[in-house]
This record gives structure tokens, C-alpha cells and sequence, in this order.
């Protein structure tokens, strides 16, 4: 782009993040070093959801046979900021058929009602976005295009969620094999004090393990995953993501690990209704097979 020296869609330094309802505005900034002739200056927005069906692990197989990548568009709008016949902006000056861009530095600004809409999303396999496109047509040429995306947050409020301030508990009870023969059970206890989160919050960890068996345990962890589910038009997709890890030693035959004080910070993640799920897991062996125990499905929110 030649004769431009700069062209950029601005939001203001205060909106890094949208909510639904609010009104999104800013302007687009166009610096010039020669004038140009040009139709005019749009700007479009639009929110889409994007999932690919088809997914390497099952290609091979065929299962995917005839899916599609599937798309969504939430909305769509196309806002005209200058055109042919509209009233002359500073620095524009009109032909018969263009107009014509003066060098030097030109505004467009701009603004519309962001509707009911899902928080910005990025996964592995699929995505929600937002975005902004300017551009700027010129009469007999190639159009300037520019893009850019915005964050848009759907506040959860976890008064909706009557089970939000329930505590949780969930018990295993493993029955190891030494040589063939019976032992003594290991035995453990998870608990979490609520099921609704923030990001940036902590969540307390109760946790006992009791080894009555001959055999040592040889360590235990509790993880945060994220189950993502994925809806296209023939196939569904899943994604996990492992949010935080909180590890514990071994236990010797015959002694017990409370865990006392152990916490897990809920990372910054898009507020939705998303099920994040705390889970237990202990190494019983050498060849670190493994039981595990899903405590509580989370929610997550934006904090107010």
C-alpha cells in the first residue's frame, strides 16, 4: 500500500472487552502520503463460531467420510462510513464519480449495538470470534481491507446457578493385588468447598489418602481439566485441556496424607457456563496405573 502510511481500526484504550448490549465504537485511521481516489469507507462486523469436523485421529479411518467443517454466524453488519453522495468528511473534496483523499490524515469513526452473543473462544479444534473490517474501495483498483478482532465476555452470573455455593465430596476405594493375594484397601477423599468459580479465585482442596495396603503409593495428584464439546453438522468433537496440577508425595503402607492448606488457582478463561472438572488421581504401582475420582463439575464466571 504505497500511498498509505498507516490504516488501522481503533478501538478506545478502555474497551479491551466487550459485553453483550454494550455499544462497540471507535474509528478508523487513515494516513495518507499521496491523495487517493476511492467509492468509499466501510467497516463491517460480524461474530462467527467455527468447528472443524474433520479430525486427523479419524481421517485414517474414514469415520469423518463426508463431514464438513462446520461455521456459525451470530451476527453481521456492514456500516457505510463514507460513500459516493454522502455529506463531504473534512479533507475530501468530490468528482463526478469518486472521491478524492487528500494526503494527510483522515478519521471514519464508527459505532453499533453489540447483541446477545457468546464470549470470545479459541480451541484446539474450533473457535468464537469477533471481528472489525475496514475497507476502503477505490474506483478501478484493488480495495485496502484491513482486520481485526475484539474480545467479547458473556457475564455468568453465578446467582442463576442454584447449586453455585454447594460443597462436593466423592470417595474411591482401591483394592490393590500383591502376588496374586488380597490387600488392604488405599482409600481417598476429595472435596471442594463450592462449585462456582471465578477466575483469579482458589480453590481449597480436601484431600485424604489412607494406604492400608502392603504396598507403598507411590504419589497422587489433583488436576483441573476443561472439557470443550464441539456440535457440527454430522460429528461432534471433544477437546481437553489441563488447566492445573497439584502433586503430592508417596505414602508408605500403613500411613495416611491429608492434604492441609493445598489450593488451586482457577485460571483467566472466557466466563460461560463452561463444566471444569477437579480430579484425583493416584499412582498405585510401578507401572503407574492410576484411579481416579471426578469431584465436582465447576463453573465458571466473571467476577463482579
Amino acid at each position: 500500500m504505497g500511498k498509505i502510511n498507516y490504516f488501522d481500526i481503533i478501538f478506545p484504550e478502555e474497551c479491551s472487552v466487550y459485553h453483550p448490549g454494550n455499544i462497540v465504537n471507535g474509528h478508523v485511521r487513515l494516513e495518507l502520503l499521496e491523495e487517493i481516489r476511492v467509492k468509499g469507507v466501510w467497516i463491517q462486523f460480524w461474530g462467527r463460531a467455527y468447528f472443524k469436523e474433520t479430525d486427523s485421529s479419524s481421517s485414517d479411518t474414514g469415520s469423518n467420510f463426508g463431514a464438513e467443517d462446520a461455521t456459525e454466524t451470530y451476527y453481521y453488519f456492514n456500516m457505510k462510513l463514507y460513500e459516493t453522495g454522502s455529506t463531504i468528511p473534512d479533507g475530501l473534496t468530490q468528482t463526478d464519480e469518486e472521491w478524492q483523499l487528500d494526503a494527510g490524515t483522515h478519521t471514519f469513526p464508527f459505532e453499533f449495538l453489540l447483541p446477545n452473543v457468546p464470549s470470545s473462544f479459541r480451541g484446539n479444534r474450533g473457535y468464537v470470534s469477533h471481528s472489525a473490517k475496514a475497507i476502503i474501495k477505490r474506483p478501478g483498483k484493488s480495495d485496502f481491507r484491513l482486520e481485526k478482532d475484539f474480545n467479547v465476555i458473556k457475564p455468568l452470573d453465578l446467582n442463576t446457578l442454584p447449586k453455585a455455593n454447594e460443597s462436593v465430596k466423592n470417595q474411591i476405594i482401591k483394592q490393590p493385588n500383591i502376588f496374586c493375594c488380597r490387600s488392604g484397601p488405599v482409600t481417598a477423599f476429595l472435596g471442594v468447598d463450592k462449585l462456582g468459580y471465578s477466575p483469579g479465585e482458589l480453590i481449597g482442596l480436601n484431600v485424604e489418602i489412607s494406604n492400608h495396603s502392603e504396598k507403598e503409593v507411590l504419589g497422587s495428584n489433583v488436576k483441573l481439566y476443561m472439557h470443550v464439546l464441539y456440535h457440527g453438522k454430522l460429528t461432534q468433537g471433544t477437546e481437553v485441556q489441563t488447566l492445573s496440577c497439584v502433586n503430592h508425595p508417596s505414602i508408605p503402607p500403613g500411613e495416611t496424607d491429608v492434604w492441609s492448606g493445598d489450593t488451586m488457582l482457577v485460571p483467566p478463561l472466557s466466563p460461560s457456563n463452561l463444566e471444569v472438572v477437579v480430579l484425583l488421581r493416584m499412582i498405585l504401582n510401578e507401572v503407574s496405573s492410576s484411579v481416579t475420582s471426578q469431584s465436582a463439575l465447576i463453573h465458571l464466571c466473571e467476577q463482579y
